[in-house]
């Protein structure tokens, strides 16, 4: 694996976790366990990140509609990987994904910057990322 790629996968793991610190804050406002839940948001972010970073980066149309699914793969993984942190059962990794989904749903306000943030995820890793003549070329089918 190439420095480039670990770099972005690290960039991305680091803007997820944010990311799912601040959608963690704005969906436990007053829960009695928010420190907690708000770790587990953190760190499931962390693994959803580290698991949709090839996702982010693109360029053109198809770059941003790739980093909008990675962004909800990765909202996926870090609401199941988070929650499973908080409650260890088997149907928590089938729930959270739906509670985190009905969450930003609910409040509309929480979608919205959960798709700002995502936004600036996809802007952030353009500025950050060189472009290489190196960088693998999708095949033409």
């Amino acid at each position: 694996m190439d420095s480039i790629k670990v770099r972005r996968i690290i960039l991305v793991t680091v803007l997820m976790s944010a990311i799912g610190a601040v959608i963690g804050v704005g969906l436990f406002p007053a829960s009695d366990n928010r420190v907690v839940l708000i770790i587990a948001a953190f760190g499931g972010a962390a693994v959803g990140g580290t698991c949709s970073a090839w996702a982010f980066g693109s360029r053109g149309r198809k770059g941003w509609a790739k980093a909008f699914l990675g962004g909800l793969m990765a909202t996926a993984i870090g609401a199941a990987v988070g929650g499973f942190f908080v409650f260890p059962q088997f149907e928590v990794l089938l729930l959270a994904p739906v509670f985190v989904a009905s969450g930003l749903l609910e409040a509309p306000h929480l979608g919205l910057i959960w798709l700002a943030l995502m936004g600036l995820a996809q802007l952030a890793v353009l500025w950050f990322m060189p472009r290489s003549s190196s960088w693998p070329k999708p095949r033409q089918i």
